[in-house]
């Protein structure tokens, strides 16, 4: 009797279980997982769908890949091939946007790594569109119209590259599909790239849990270092994702060099990856405290602290905490308290509110006025 024949058996029984009595219970690599098995019935296809989801993310992306990209794929022979497009030319006959399916093949729109706890690859990074392309959003009425604006203006020659880059980027920073946001009112409004920049990196790491890992629980401590290796990085991303094949591992590398350099959070010096503490923007605080902080209320500057402000993006506390008291006389936060170790600031607007009042405030203003890049009030 052949013993890993029976486990893979009994394996792909249960899989085949989950999905006729719940199909949203199983992720994405199940469901790949169970889908390959029809095409390869006598092998263990988890290995293989595990390497698609670091390569493509999304299950939606696997499946309208061109077929000499899946072709490339080690163990992804011509049959498997065939049969996942198959599957992805049955979807787009019932739906030619493959926008509307939200059961079978596409992860709900709300769906992130933050949210659930998984960690992915954190590849095709699109920050240079991102960064382009973001401020646009608020010139368009409905989501529909901005992702075809981003489909016919993202900087790749093939459509289908540019469909699967556009859901890379609404993935990051509309996960559910609706531009109604503080962040489409930000980016509107917004006239600082540096802020931008920042606003784009918060996101990121938002959005890929590996990133936020890296930036939390590598680079923060290191700060008294002022910086890691290539390795360093290499060997803690195999410590989160040990399944990681090599290809996928130096999207992941790329990806995270890029996005500390690129936004100005660090500076890629060959190998290497330099950071310190240093002076964030005025107007990227704001958008910090409207996502950090969505209610009216009382919070203490640890919280600030011990968040995304200081701990991601690297902004030094002594900085924020004179910003806090600028954002006072702008009556953007009603009051900041600091008696004996008790240093509190209070918020008595909502997150759109804050947004809102703050841009009508500056628009009001010579842009000398207020802060620019990192510069005080």
């Amino acid at each position: 009797m052949n013993v890993d024949s029976d486990i893979h058996s009994g394996h792909r029984d249960r899989l085949r279980h989950s999905f006729l009595n719940a199909p949203a219970s199983l992720s994405d690599k199940e469901l790949l997982e169970l889908l390959l098995t029809y095409a390869i019935p006598r092998r263990d296809t988890a290995p293989l769908a595990e390497e698609l989801i670091n390569r493509f993310t999304l299950l939606t992306n696997i499946l309208s890949a061109p077929s000499d990209n899946l072709s490339m794929v080690p163990g992804l022979g011509e049959n498997s091939v065939t049969f996942l497009k198959i599957i992805n030319s049955v979807m787009a006959r019932n739906d030619p946007d493959m926008t509307h399916q939200p059961g079978l093949f596409n992860s709900p729109p709300s769906k992130s790594p933050t949210k659930t706890g998984e960690i992915r690859v954190f590849a095709n990074d699109e920050i240079i569109p991102s960064l382009e392309h973001l401020p646009k959003a608020g010139d368009y009425n409905t989501f529909g119209a901005y992702k075809s604006y981003l489909e016919s203006h993202l900087p790749y020659n093939s459509a289908e590259t540019r469909h699967r880059r556009t859901n890379y980027i609404l993935d990051r920073f509309y996960p559910d599909g609706d531009l109604n946001t503080s962040l489409t009112i930000f980016t509107h409004n917004n006239r600082s790239p540096e802020a931008l920049k920042s606003v784009v990196f918060y996101h990121l790491a938002k959005a890929e849990l590996l990133l936020a890992k890296v930036a939390d629980e590598l680079v923060y401590p290191a700060l008294p270092i002022g910086k890691i290796g290539r390795e360093q990085l290499r060997e803690f991303i195999l410590g989160c994702l040990p399944q990681i094949g090599d290809s996928s591992q130096k999207n992941a590398l790329r990806s995270i060099f890029y996005a500390f350099d690129l936004l100005n959070v660090g500076r890629e010096d060959n190998d290497t990856l330099k950071f310190q503490l240093h002076p964030g923007s005025l107007e990227a605080l704001i958008y910090m405290l409207a996502s950090e902080y969505p209610e009216p209320g009382i919070y203490s500057f640890e919280s600030l602290f011990n968040g995304p402000i200081h701990r991601w993006l690297l902004w030094d506390r002594e900085w924020i905490r004179k910003q806090l008291y600028a954002l006072r006389d702008l009556q953007i936060v009603s009051k900041v308290s600091e008696i004996d170790t008790i240093r509190q600031f209070s918020l008595e607007f909502g997150q759109r509110e804050i947004l809102e009042r703050f841009f009508k405030t500056t628009s009001q203003k010579n842009p000398d006025e207020h802060n620019i890049g990192g510069k005080e009030l």
